[in-house]
């Protein structure tokens, strides 16, 4: 029998007291012990990529992604 479980996942929702700032919320299982590093890898790749093209770069794999 196949289970499939949700380990993690990423939340964004506009910061209540700057609204040009964005709050990032990364959410994970314990019981995957791997959740909290991947997650919040995944999390810091996204925010990478997002500040790059904003800096212009077009090669992100120049940054290891």
């Amino acid at each position: 029998m196949l289970f499939f479980f949700r380990f993690g996942g990423l939340s964004f929702a506009p910061d209540s007291s700057d609204p040009t700032k964005m709050k990032s919320t990364v959410w994970f299982n314990n019981k995957g012990r791997h959740a909290m590093p991947s997650f919040y890898n995944a999390l810091s790749n996204t925010l990478l990529r997002a500040t790059l093209s904003e800096g212009g770069v077009t090669d992100p794999e120049s940054y290891g992604m």
